[in-house]
C-alpha cells in the first residue's frame, strides 16, 4: 500500500465482511491501524486474529504483535500478561527476549531485564540474533551506568564480529553519554572506518563527542560536519533527520535543527516500534532549545520524551540538570 494505510484499512475491513475468519486480514489490518496510531483499534483486531489462529507458531507471532501494541499503549501490566501467556505456550524466542526485555527496561526493572537476558542467551540458536540481544544488554548496562558490564559485553561481541560497526557505535556512545569522550573518540572512529558505504552516518554523534571535550577551541571537524550534511540530505528515516538536526544543534544551526527534528516527528511511525512517537526525536529537541537557553521548552521536551519512553536515566538526568533554569 505504499504508506497508504487508510485504504489499506478500507480494503482489509471489507475482505473481513466476506470472510469474518480471515486472520491475515485480521493481522494486517491490525498492522495498519497501529501503523497510524490508532491503537484501540489495532488491539481490537490483533486479539480478534489471536482468538481464530489455532498454530502455536502463528500465534506466537500475533502475541508479540499485540503485546507491542500494548506497550504503545503504556498499558505495561497487560503487555507484560502476553509476554507470561507466550512464554508458557510457546517458550523462548529471540522476539520474546528483546520485547520483554525492553518493556522491564520502560517500568524499571532493570535487574529483571538483565537477567531475562542473561538466563536465556543460549536459547537462541541463530547468531545474528544472538548478536543484536547482546547489544541489547550492553544497551541496558551502558544507559544504567553499568560501564563495566557494558564494556564486557562489547568485548563479547567483538571477540565473535570484531568488523561490526554497530557495535562500535553503541559503545563510543555510552563512553559519550558518561563523559569519557577520549575513549568515545576511538570507538567512533573504528565505527566510521568500518561502516564502508557510510549509510549509518556516525559523525553527528563524533562531532558532538568531539565538541563536548573541555577546552578553550573547538577541533577543525569542517570535514566530518561536511560529510555528515552531505549524507543528511538522503534522510529518509525519523533517526536520520534526528542526526541531522544533531548536526545543526552542535554547529548552532538551531532553527534548522528545530525545523529538521520537526520534519522527522511528522513521519509515520516506524514498523514494529514500542513507542506511540518517537521519544528520541523529542529528546534531541529538548537537547536544542536546552543549547538556545529556552529551558521552559527544553522542560516540555523531555518530559514528553519520558512520557513517551518511560523509565530513562539520560532523560530523568537531562531534566534535573535544568531544574531551577
Amino acid at each position: 500500500y505504499m504508506g497508504n494505510y487508510r485504504d489499506a484499512v478500507y480494503d482489509y475491513e471489507s475482505v473481513i465482511k466476506k470472510d469474518p475468519q480471515n486472520v491475515e486480514a485480521y493481522r494486517e489490518l491490525a498492522n495498519a491501524y497501529e501503523r497510524i496510531s490508532n491503537f484501540v483499534s489495532a488491539l481490537l483486531y490483533i486479539e480478534q486474529a489471536i482468538d481464530y489462529t489455532t498454530e502455536i507458531d502463528k500465534k506466537g507471532r500475533l502475541y508479540i504483535q499485540k503485546a507491542r501494541i500494548l506497550q504503545c499503549m503504556k498499558d505495561y501490566m497487560k503487555a507484560k500478561m502476553v509476554y507470561e501467556t507466550y512464554i508458557s505456550e510457546v517458550g523462548i524466542s529471540y522476539d520474546l527476549l528483546y520485547d520483554y526485555a525492553e518493556l522491564l527496561q520502560r517500568k524499571n526493572e532493570i535487574d529483571k531485564a538483565i537477567e531475562l537476558l542473561k538466563e536465556n542467551l543460549d536459547e537462541i540458536t541463530d547468531e545474528e540474533e544472538k548478536k543484536i540481544l547482546l547489544r541489547k544488554l550492553c544497551t541496558i548496562y551502558g544507559e544504567e551506568g553499568y560501564i563495566n558490564l557494558a564494556k564486557e559485553t562489547f568485548d563479547v561481541i567483538i571477540n565473535k564480529y570484531p568488523n561490526d560497526c554497530k557495535t562500535y557505535k553503541l559503545m563510543a556512545d555510552i563512553f559519550k553519554d558518561h563523559r569519557l569522550y577520549e575513549e568515545a573518540t576511538k570507538y567512533y572512529l573504528k565505527a566510521i572506518e568500518l561502516d564502508n558505504d557510510g549509510n549509518e552516518n556516525y559523525y553527528s554523534s563524533l562531532v558532538e563527542n568531539e565538541y563536548s571535550k573541555k577546552g578553550l577551541f573547538k577541533p577543525d571537524m569542517k570535514n566530518e560536519i561536511n560529510k555528515g550534511l552531505e549524507l543528511g540530505k538522503n534522510a529518509v528515516t525519523i533517526l536520520d533527520y534526528i542526526k541531522l538536526a544533531r548536526l545543526y544543534r552542535v554547529t548552532k544551526k538551531y532553527k534548522l535543527a528545530i525545523e529538521t527534528l520537526n520534519k522527522g516527528i511528522s513521519l509515520q511511525r516506524c514498523y514494529g516500534c514500542f513507542y506511540r512517537e518517537c521519544h528520541e526525536a523529542y529528546y534531541e529537541k529538548g537537547l536544542t532549545y536546552e543549547a538556545m537557553r529556552k529551558y521552559d521548552m527544553a522542560r516540555d521536551c523531555y518530559r514528553k520524551a519520558l512520557s513517551i519512553k518511560g523509565h530513562c536515566t539520560q532523560y530523568e538526568e537531562s531534566l534535573k540538570r535544568i531544574e531551577g533554569k
